[in-house]
């Protein structure tokens, strides 16, 4: 794309999660009055610069692009990454608080997962929303999950998350591949 401006340079390992977290460092820094280190100087000087050159030049600005807080087409934001792991880290350390589940294997404590979920949303979670956080478990967790907006996943997910088998949300390519004429056809080597 030739006529939009670069974004932050987020140097590769802050995307996803870690962006969100290396924004939340600086939140901290500025709130606690604490000078940023150069590379986070260089990341809020290259989004809010990308941003208004954006503006200077006429074309469609969004901060949140500039800062590569929003995702690509088809792809998964940093905010909605954040949220999934920090469900995932709740749901893995829910196994190790729930005596029951503590010692079975990853298939059947997704499977108690699933039903104890199920059971709190349907039944619990409609009078406990704009409540406190419940002092039990695992109701608290469950709790925690759906008030970030998130979702409590099936027992398959649960499975793979308590297995750590997850995979890292799918994007889109930017640019098609090209494939060259010697590559076309059917090759069964």
């Amino acid at each position: 794309m030739p006529n939009s401006a670069k974004t932050a340079d987020i140097n590769g390992a802050a995307e996803g999660v870690n962006l969100i977290n290396r924004l939340r460092q600086i939140h901290r820094r500025l709130v606690d009055n604490k000078p940023l280190i150069e590379p986070d100087l260089r990341f809020l000087a290259d989004g809010i610069g990308a941003y208004l050159s954006d503006v200077d030049h006429g074309r469609s600005s969004s901060l949140d692009r500039a800062l590569s807080l929003k995702g690509t087409w088809g792809g998964v934001s940093p905010a909605r990454r954040d949220v999934l792991h920090r469900r995932d880290q709740l749901i893995r350390a829910l196994r190790d608080e729930v005596d029951e589940w503590r010692e079975k294997g990853a298939i059947a404590v997704a499977s108690l997962m699933s039903l104890s979920a199920q059971c709190y949303e349907s039944q619990r979670w409609i009078r406990e929303r704009d409540e406190m956080l419940p002092p039990d478990e695992p109701a608290a967790t469950w709790w925690r999950i759906l008030s970030a907006g998130g979702k409590i996943p099936g027992a398959k997910r649960l499975r793979q998350i308590l297995e750590g088998e997850i995979q890292e949300p799918f994007e889109f390519p930017r640019e098609r591949p090209n494939v060259g004429e010697s590559e076309k056809g059917d090759h069964y080597e």
